[in-house]
């Protein structure tokens, strides 16, 4: 009982500073309305009505949204179920990969985004101290997070190999998604810069999508094998406890 009500509320502040994320996604903008960075975009997008899309179309947000979702689920229902688990484990993965990417590319200065630079003029400010408080607060908290409540209070057993095929179709759509709309219907609006055919060239970023699908098939086979070996001690731990 007392490990179901600190489920309970870890799971609580979870869900608030997930929804936390997504106002952040939305709020932090280093740039005015109607303006695009030339490293972001092939040509500028001018905006509705000072309506910026960019935060409704990135990965971490659609991530976020996916966590909330199942966060709400386990909070107003309590049950685990196998869709639940699936989804919770596609966010897991996304999160992760997200927060390590996005690291690295902040403390190696590689242009991912708009967001990890923050342009005043014609200056580009991309140390990692400089900016490191929004990014870990976004986005490495959060995935830490996930990960205690994976291993501290996720049913083991339910997820299985085959849902690699989930935890590698969410970004090979997304992936998809966002480069046909840069390329025909949005043209010029790449929502990262490493999905920028115009600039990039297809080999690029075809080489850039193969290394990322990789790292989520790693990350994914890594987590499942966890969760058997979880299971597996688990098993041993109540079989003794029987035996006894």
């Amino acid at each position: 009982m007392k490990k179901k009500w600190v489920t309970i509320f870890f799971r609580i502040l979870l869900f608030v500073y997930t929804i936390y994320n997504l106002f952040g996604k939305i709020c932090f903008r280093p740039y005015v309305a109607g303006e695009r960075s030339p490293i972001y975009a092939t040509q500028p997008i001018t905006y509705k009505n000072g309506f910026n899309p960019y935060p409704f179309l990135s990965f971490t947000f659609l991530s976020y949204v996916f966590t909330a979702i199942t966060l709400i689920w386990l909070l107003v229902l309590g049950r685990e179920k196998r869709i639940i688990s699936v989804i919770k484990l596609v966010t897991l993965i996304s999160t992760v990969v997200c927060s390590m990417i996005l690291n690295f590319s902040i403390i190696f200065g590689i242009h991912v985004h708009e967001e990890v630079f923050l342009y005043v003029g014609d200056t580009i400010f991309s140390n990692y101290l400089t900016i490191k408080r929004d990014y870990v607060l976004l986005y490495t908290i959060l995935a830490i997070a996930l990960i205690l409540d994976w291993i501290l209070f996720e049913k083991k057993g339910i997820i299985e190999y085959k849902d690699i095929l989930y935890t590698i179709g969410y970004p090979f759509v997304y992936f998809m998604f966002s480069v046909v709309n840069g390329k025909f219907i949005w043209k010029g609006f790449y929502n990262y810069e490493f999905m920028n055919i115009e600039r990039k060239g297809y080999g690029i970023v075809f080489i850039y999508f193969s290394l990322i699908m990789c790292i989520f098939i790693t990350y994914s086979i890594f987590i499942i094998y966890l969760d058997k070996k979880f299971l597996k001690l688990k098993s041993l731990k109540d079989h003794k406890k029987n035996g006894s």
